[in-house]
């Protein structure tokens, strides 16, 4: 069972809210810059960056996430509804506050304190990237802004194209755009 388990993720990640090849952190003195360069690497068919910030949401934590895309597909994976396309509206992880339903309204708080209502337009695998996955919600970038207050995290996404040679893509992308190419995935 665990072998098996273990060969789904690995086959299928984006089952498991990782709709990509890499994780690598965006730590170059100039991101922006860096992310322009690596939307003209051939050997990546998708480049973004994924936002992350703690947030409240009808007074439960939430592991709160939002994509940025600058070339191909980067997004976690849709159940239900659709993504948000605006700040007023918001998808939830499957088992987030499973007795709201799409068309509902949820409540988080905004950095000044206010109280701000926000529509759910959907269901979605967000990241397992730590024990929240699965309680986690997706808001646009500019719904981060506004919710999170300050700089949320930020790390790169990068989907590889398929057949590529790894380890050769991530050491030339490194000698390139400078920086390191570290993968936690």
């Amino acid at each position: 069972v665990l072998a098996a388990s273990l060969s789904t993720v690995l086959d299928r990640p984006e089952r498991f809210g990782w709709a990509w090849s890499s994780k690598p952190d965006l730590d170059s003195e100039d991101p922006e810059a860096t992310l322009e360069g690596l939307t003209g690497e051939d050997d990546l068919t998708a480049v973004g960056v994924l936002q992350q910030a703690s947030l409240e949401l009808e007074g439960q934590g939430a592991s709160g996430f939002a994509f940025e895309v600058m070339k191909g597909s980067i997004t976690p994976p849709i159940i239900d509804g659709r993504l948000p396309v605006s700040t007023t509206e918001i998808a939830l992880g499957s088992e987030m506050l499973v007795d709201v339903d799409l068309g509902d309204t949820v409540t988080t708080g905004a950095p000044d304190g206010a109280r701000v209502e926000l529509s759910v337009v959907g269901r979605v695998v967000t990241p397992q990237i730590d024990s929240s996955g699965t309680t986690g919600v997706l808001v646009t970038p500019e719904g981060m802004t506004a919710l999170a207050g300050g700089e949320p995290e930020r790390a790169l996404l990068l989907t590889y194209r398929p057949g590529v040679d790894v380890a050769a893509l991530e050491a030339r992308l490194e000698e390139v755009h400078g920086g390191s190419f570290p993968v936690y995935s």
